[in-house]
């Protein structure tokens, strides 16, 4: 008698386990996209994540040459300014060179 008694709790402990098992995959289910006929589209679930996926690169892509793209506009812009200065510089200490020789 006390083996059937050990079955019967272990029958429901089974059957608590399955009922937990299956509210689990129902709401998993729910996640996935469904065909015309109802049935769940795992391609068509895994084809949305690989568009995603595409579309992070590309973006990550888009980031990464638009700021190697500034880095080189904005060292460009900074060495002609520095440039300019020293001409500039150049200049003012040559005109004052030549009224100081005039002088």
């Amino acid at each position: 008698m006390e083996k059937i008694n050990e079955l019967q709790r272990d029958l429901a402990s089974l059957e608590n386990l399955v009922t937990g098992l299956d509210k689990e995959l129902k709401v998993i289910h729910k996640a996935f996209p469904r065909t015309s006929l109802g049935e769940i589209d795992a391609d068509g679930h895994r084809h949305y994540h690989e568009q995603m996926i595409r579309a992070a690169r590309e973006q990550e892509k888009f980031w990464s040459e638009l700021r190697k793209d500034l880095t080189k506009k904005g060292l460009t812009a900074v060495l002609l300014i520095v440039i300019g200065l020293i001409i500039t510089g150049f200049g003012v200490e040559l005109k004052t060179f030549l009224a100081n020789l005039g002088k």
